[in-house]
């Protein structure tokens, strides 16, 4: 009985123009539950969901994003084919990858809604190897390192910003590189030198990279694309 109650109201919740209060209903309906998520999916859940959120949020309004997010991590978590839907099927009109990438950069300053959209993302990549490539190709794309930028925002990990630690969202952007990164043909191979201004004018005029602390241990200090772009600006 409970089956055909949750069919039922699955299928009436996707059956009409979708809203942002059934929108609420679907992810309260999918939580937790393996079978109303695979109910959901095989009902074009994700097509339908991903549609509305592209019409609607040409603005990208804060709790349509957040409600977005919510149902795609709903239907991901723990649900294979849900993950699989999103590969399958993605299209120029349907690309879950995508948008939650978009929704990734265009929130990057809100660590809250940046943290929702990594934690997401983490979710959709989880053993899927399309969906990974498919970041891959889009987080890499014409030079760009994205993950990179998103670490660069939150330089220091014992920071607490919006009640989370920054420290277990960096660790999260770790997690989504070492999914994406084997996956991209031209891996983003940068190595920089943190410096002063003063430092790098006089590397320049000598031509070698080389700072007092090189000089005292031997050793030259490089940073890798993990590191941050800067320690601060002067």
């Amino acid at each position: 009985m409970a089956s055909y109650q949750a069919e039922t109201l699955a299928l009436s919740l996707l059956s009409e123009d979708l809203t942002a209060a059934r929108l609420k209903a679907l992810q309260k309906l999918a939580f937790g539950n393996s079978q109303n998520k695979s109910l959901l999916v095989s009902n074009s859940a994700l097509e339908i969901v991903d549609k509305y959120y592209k019409k609607s949020a040409s603005e990208k309004q804060h709790l349509l994003r957040n409600d977005y997010l919510g149902i795609v991590r709903a239907l991901c978590v723990n649900n294979r084919p849900g993950r699989e839907r999103i590969w399958s099927n993605k299209s120029d009109e349907f690309d879950v990858v995508r948008t939650v990438v978009e929704i990734m950069v265009s929130s990057k300053q809100d660590f809250a809604d940046a943290e929702n959209a990594v934690t997401t993302l983490c979710a959709v990549l989880m053993n899927s190897d399309g969906n990974c490539q498919t970041a891959a190709e889009i987080l890499f794309a014409d030079g760009a390192d994205v993950v990179r930028d998103m670490r660069s925002l939150y330089i220091d990990s014992t920071t607490t910003e919006g009640g989370s630690e920054v420290g277990e969202f960096r660790k999260k952007l770790d997690f989504i590189d070492a999914l994406v990164l084997p996956l991209f043909p031209n891996k983003p191979s940068v190595v920089f030198k943190l410096v002063t201004k003063e430092e790098a004018t006089s590397f320049k005029g000598g031509n070698t990279i080389q700072s007092g602390l090189d000089l005292a241990d031997k050793f030259i200090h490089l940073s890798d694309r993990k590191s941050a772009g800067f320690v601060y600006k002067r």
